[in-house]
C-alpha cells in the first residue's frame, strides 16, 4: 500500500501532512476530553460507588466506578485482564503509527473514525498505566421502568465505539456506492 502513496502527485502527498495534523489534533482532543471528564469525576465524587448525580431520571446518571475489564465490563475483575487490555490498546496505537500513511490516505469519515478510536484507546491506556490497570467509568445508562442497566462507560469508550461504527459504516456505504455505480455502467 505504501507504494501506491508514492505515486500520488506532490500536492496530494503534501495533503497527508495536513491530514496528519488534523488526525493528531482530533485524537489528542478526544484524549484530553476523556482525561478532563475523568479527573472531574474523581475530584467531584472522591470515592467510587458512594454517590451519583441524576441527569435524566430513570435513564442517565453520573457515577464513579473503576473497571479492570474492557468496555462494557468485559472480563472485569479478572486479574490478568488489566495487562491484556493495556497491551491491546498499546498494540492498536502502535499499528496506527505504523500504518499512518495508509490511514491518512483514507476518506475523511474513516480517518475521523480512527482518530476517535486512537483518542479513546489512548485515554483508557493512560488510565491503565496511571491507575494500576483500572479505568475510570462514570456514565451510567439505564431504563429503570424495565430494569435495563447498561454497563458504566466513559468518554474514551464513546470514542472507540462511535469511531469504529463510523469507520465500518463508511466502508460499507462506499462499497455499496461503488457496486451500484458499477452495475449502472454495465451495458444491457
Amino acid at each position: 500500500m505504501g507504494a501506491d502513496l508514492r505515486r500520488l502527485p506532490a500536492d496530494a502527498r503534501g495533503g497527508l501532512a495536513h491530514r496528519g495534523r488534523h488526525f493528531l489534533g482530533l485524537a489528542a482532543g478526544w484524549l484530553a476530553l476523556d482525561q478532563a471528564t475523568k479527573l472531574a469525576v474523581v475530584l467531584g465524587f472522591k470515592t467510587p460507588g458512594r454517590s451519583h448525580v441524576t441527569l435524566l431520571p430513570g435513564y442517565l446518571d453520573l457515577t464513579f466506578t473503576y473497571n479492570s475489564g474492557a468496555a462494557f465490563g468485559i472480563l472485569n475483575n479478572v486479574a490478568w485482564s488489566r495487562f491484556l487490555f493495556a497491551a491491546i490498546a498499546f498494540a492498536a496505537l502502535a499499528a496506527m503509527v505504523y500504518w499512518r500513511r495508509v490511514i491518512l490516505a483514507l476518506p475523511g469519515p474513516q480517518r475521523l473514525g480512527l482518530a476517535l478510536v486512537a483518542g479513546g484507546a489512548a485515554g483508557n491506556l493512560v488510565d491503565r498505566l496511571c491507575r494500576g490497570g483500572l479505568v475510570v467509568d462514570f456514565i451510567h445508562f439505564h431504563i429503570a421502568r424495565i430494569g435495563f442497566v447498561w454497563p458504566d462507560f466513559n468518554v474514551a469508550d464513546i470514542g472507540v465505539t462511535c469511531g469504529m461504527i463510523l469507520y465500518v459504516a463508511h466502508a460499507i456505504w462506499t462499497d455499496y456506492q461503488q457496486a451500484r455505480s458499477a452495475s449502472h455502467d454495465q451495458p444491457e
